[in-house]
């Protein structure tokens, strides 16, 4: 038998010891696995073997101190490095891709309903220039607490759970503008990743955010989930924003810190085994493994270690309660390549 090295960031102690077709047995029960042919997990769990060894390697490390992050058996635990990075890859940052069924420009032309408001979306608000553009903030400006955590605000909504899902930039997009939303006008709801996975036309950010521009987004129990991407409907009654690509990361730092969550792609490679802790830089050093979105809700500082703390889609079993570190100032697995930051106008309010 192989010693799993099972430690909590509070207790730091080791589980008991069990063989790895124990924990095989205990992952298809704790995630409802099945496999249709045996010769299909027999490959899972060779994959999920191999999974094990990492876990055991990359503990023992942390428990030495030698990193900051643990790992642990997740849902993708029988996954294969390759199909985890392969998985929900495709954004395609900031460009809008035209080769869909429905081209940005046919939404544009079509009945707009935030169109009315532009002159109010694009008025800056707080000294951020919104307007489907960059901006660089001067953070020298403002002087803002260095710890700051927007779940104990009341702005955040426990985590969604898009299970093996790949539009992780819909959910992303829906969390933060739902935060936004809670700050800014006093409505805490959960708004509709599903209407961005059908009217999207290129699965990025900007096409998304151009979607919402245009047409805006209505709350979730309007346009409720469903399995996979349905027939896009628009409704008259939704939220609409003004939006603004936020670098560098001192700029991300300074929205999150002073006014608000935000949406981020950053590379998510480490995700696949999250446990806890704070991931550090190591593994994104030589590009993008995997595009994931996810959205920035505070800040904080651990023994010296300054992070961001973002809000992921997995739901709350997954990592710390749903939640992810990543370690700040580094400029840490594209943490600003992508940000946007966002301001609501609800009309019939």
């Amino acid at each position: 038998m192989k010693l799993i090295f099972f430690v909590s960031i509070i207790s730091i102690a080791a589980c008991a010891e069990l063989s790895d077709l124990e924990h095989w047995t205990n992952f298809k029960t704790t995630f409802n696995k099945t496999y249709g042919q045996s010769k299909e997990e027999i490959k899972r769990y060779s994959i999920f073997q191999n999974n094990l060894r990492k876990i055991e390697d990359h503990n023992k490390k942390f428990l030495n101190g030698e990193t900051t992050w643990e790992m642990g058996i997740t849902r993708f635990a029988d996954w294969s490095e390759e199909e985890f990075f392969k998985h929900g890859k495709g954004l395609n940052s900031k460009k809008i891709i035209k080769a869909s069924s429905k081209a940005v420009t046919d939404i544009v032309d079509e009945w707009g309903f935030c169109i009315q408001l532009r002159d109010e979306i694009n008025e800056p608000k707080r000294n951020i220039k919104l307007a489907d553009d960059e901006y660089d903030y001067d953070d020298s400006l403002v002087d803002f607490p260095e710890s700051v955590d927007w779940r104990t605000k009341g702005f955040v909504l426990p985590p969604r759970d898009m299970g093996e899902r790949e539009e992780h930039y819909a959910y992303s997009i829906a969390a933060a503008l739902e935060s936004r939303r809670a700050d800014q006008n006093g409505i805490l709801e959960y708004l509709s990743p599903q209407f961005l996975i059908d009217c999207s036309p290129g699965n990025s950010f900007g096409s998304t955010f151009t979607l919402i521009f245009h047409k805006g987004i209505p709350q979730e129990d309007r346009y409720p989930l469903i399995e996979g991407k349905g027939e896009c409907k628009y409704l008259n009654d939704t939220s609409c924003i003004a939006y603004s690509y936020v670098h560098p990361e001192e700029t991300v730092g300074t929205i999150v810190r002073g006014y608000n969550p935000l949406a981020a792609e950053i590379d998510g490679g480490d995700l696949q085994l999250y446990k806890s802790g704070i991931i550090d830089d190591s593994n994104c050093k030589n590009g993008i493994r995997k595009d994931w979105s996810a959205v920035i809700v505070g800040t904080g500082v651990e023994n010296g270690t300054p992070y961001w703390i973002f809000k992921n889609s997995w739901g709350t079993s997954w990592g710390e309660e749903g939640y992810f570190r990543l370690i700040r100032k580094k400029e840490a697995c594209g943490v600003s390549s992508n940000a946007c930051a966002a301001d609501i106008v609800d009309p019939w309010i």
